[in-house]
């Protein structure tokens, strides 16, 4: 019956207990057979309404089971049960949200770590910085990019570019990293160039929103620490870099610029 299944009931919980209805007390075959199922699920069915104490269980003279559905007025007095008590549990829950929702504000600003490992889990970091809201922060690990990301970094980058999310980054003066600067442009990215021997930078960082990523590729393993006060100071501390980084990559095109002259 779709109406008892409405009500809760599986569809063959509906089709026994409404055979059962019909039949009355009856052997587990009867029931089975009235309601159009084998036997063993009948019994599996009986069993679990006789739990719901919707059907009594009793045994003949010859020690047979023979189950009883309860009086259909049960199921309307279990359902106004269970609306006093939804309702009282609903009051209590109106009562505890200020309390709640108190917890779950303090929750927000407590910082959050989680970690991250093998491939799937760095390359995972990466596909989280593409819900930035604004512009992307890094410090680049230009050596392990190319050696551990491969072709991945090129289409995550496009991707980047595609959802209009920039990156400013810092990168040391290697090949791969100056071919990023080079075609910065074409994918939102600004970069400046420091001394690959001072300044070899492992893992790669992205700062960005409320959260500050490090990435080591070369041991595959991640970390995110997600909090508004840290992300805010790693940002200036960021800037402070940013500054200096600056000076250094002036410094680092003017010798690029002699070497390639001489």
């Amino acid at each position: 019956m779709r109406e008892l299944e409405e009500l809760g009931f599986s569809e063959n919980e509906a089709r026994v207990y409404a055979a059962n209805l019909e039949l009355g007390s009856s052997a587990v075959a009867d029931i089975a057979r009235k309601a159009g199922i084998n036997r063993t699920s009948g019994y599996n069915v009986l069993e679990g309404l006789v739990a719901k104490k919707l059907v009594s269980q009793s045994q003949d003279r010859r020690g047979r089971k023979i189950y009883a559905a309860e009086d259909p007025y049960i199921l309307v007095d279990r359902l106004e049960d269970d609306l006093s008590k939804n309702k009282k549990r609903l009051e209590a829950a109106k009562k505890l949200l200020p309390q709640l929702l108190s917890i779950h504000s303090l929750r927000k600003d407590k910082p959050q770590v989680r970690y991250y490992e093998g491939f799937d889990g760095v390359t995972s970091l990466y596909e989280d910085s593409l819900t930035s809201s604004e512009t992307i922060l890094s410090y680049s690990s230009t050596h392990d990019i190319k050696k551990v990301l491969g072709s991945y970094a090129e289409n995550y980058f496009r991707r980047r570019t595609e959802k209009g999310i920039p990156i400013r980054t810092i990168i040391p003066t290697e090949k791969y990293g100056l071919h990023l600067k080079r075609v910065g442009e074409k994918f939102l990215r600004t970069a400046l160039l420091v001394p690959h021997e001072k300044f070899s930078i492992s893992p790669e960082i992205y700062i960005y929103d409320n959260k500050v990523v490090f990435m080591s590729l070369a041991e595959k393993f991640g970390v995110v620490i997600e909090g508004r006060e840290i992300a805010e100071a790693m940002k200036k501390l960021y800037e402070l870099a940013w500054e200096r980084a600056e000076r250094y990559d002036r410094e680092e095109e003017e010798k690029l610029k002699n070497t390639t002259s001489e």
